[in-house]
């Protein structure tokens, strides 16, 4: 195995050197006339769009998947879909919003009062509003009225 001396190897590197410049400076220029072509120009010269009527269409997918579910506004009945109670759940979290908690030590919680537009910075036993802050967990804040009625607000 021949031996590489150092002025053979001083020869050897400008050599290397020049191929790797001249091959970096071809894939740049390669790159640069690539990047410049739009892929939907190129796309566009190949392709031919036809454009179709809207009810050609819908008839196209209604012999394939069959007719479109159509909406019945008596498909329930009359019936209500939610019971007293959920209402009232969905009105009283109008009436506050969970800004955010903190859980350590001391759990703390931001609540702003929709109606008064006043935000609450409170720990467990303060007071919002008409409720108590019985608990504040993660993601969610337990109030309590003075009648008993309990109040969950959530993110």
């Amino acid at each position: 195995m021949p031996v590489l001396s150092k002025e053979k190897l001083y020869t050897l590197i400008p050599k290397a050197n020049v191929c790797l410049s001249v091959s970096a400076a071809v894939l740049v220029i390669y790159l640069i006339l690539h990047l410049r072509m739009s892929y939907d120009i190129m796309f566009a010269r190949n392709i031919q769009f036809k454009s179709k009527p809207y009810e050609l269409i819908e008839s196209e997918l209604s012999q394939l998947m069959g007719p479109a579910p159509r909406f019945e506004e008596q498909a329930f009945g009359g019936k209500e879909l939610l019971n007293a109670s959920a209402k009232e759940k969905g009105a009283q979290k109008k009436q506050f919003i969970l800004l955010g908690t903190s859980i350590g030590s001391k759990s703390l919680a931001m609540i702003r009062d929709v109606q008064s537009n006043k935000e609450y910075y409170c720990k467990e036993g303060d007071k919002v509003g008409n409720f108590t802050v019985s608990r504040i967990l993660k993601d969610k804040v337990i109030l309590e009225s003075e009648g008993g009625t309990m109040l969950e607000i959530t993110q």
